[in-house]
């Protein structure tokens, strides 16, 4: 390999430099391969590479490309492990061993937020108020917030209005 660390963006393709050094004479071949050990899942999160590089006579490197599937989901950046193997025709190996690191590109989930409705809320007296929660955010999971009356305005808790609290579940 050219280099031992390589790197991608989740949504693009990884091009790998194999170079031939130390001579350009003749014709030789090496296997490369994607291999596993790291922490990309083969064919889900990059496309299977493997096959012969064949370099002829005075030709100095070659070129190996590695899809990778581009999804939704946020992660961590994952890595693919790289092989060059069994050369031939009077070629040995130096770096035999190379990584790729898949850059994951996709934002973290959204968390869910829950405000009220509006910042006042009037009623006339002898009524019910109705105060209205609103959710935004990740409407996917579960949560629950802790709401009560609190003092501080100029109505009196169980003069003007009965105190409340509870445990609002969305």
């Amino acid at each position: 390999f050219s280099n031992t660390v390589y790197s991608v963006n989740e949504n693009g393709t990884a091009t790998i430099t194999v170079s031939r050094t130390g001579g350009t004479d003749g014709a030789i071949a090496v296997n490369f391969a994607t291999i596993a050990g790291g922490t990309a899942t083969a064919d889900t999160d990059y496309t299977t590479q493997s096959g012969v590089l064949n370099f002829a006579d005075g030709q100095v490197s070659q070129t190996v490309t590695v899809p990778i599937t581009d999804d939704a989901t946020h992660e961590p950046d994952e890595t693919v492990r790289l092989q060059l193997s069994n050369a031939i025709g009077g070629a040995s190996l130096g770096t035999r061993d190379a990584t790729l690191t898949i850059v994951d590109n996709d934002p973290p989930p959204t968390v869910a937020q829950l405000s009220f409705s509006s910042t006042a809320y009037s009623v006339n007296e002898d009524r019910t108020a109705t105060i209205l929660v609103s959710r935004s955010g990740d409407i996917n999971s579960t949560v629950s917030v802790n709401v009560a009356t609190i003092a501080g305005g100029t109505a009196i808790a169980g003069a003007d209005y009965t105190a409340q609290s509870g445990i609002l579940t969305f």
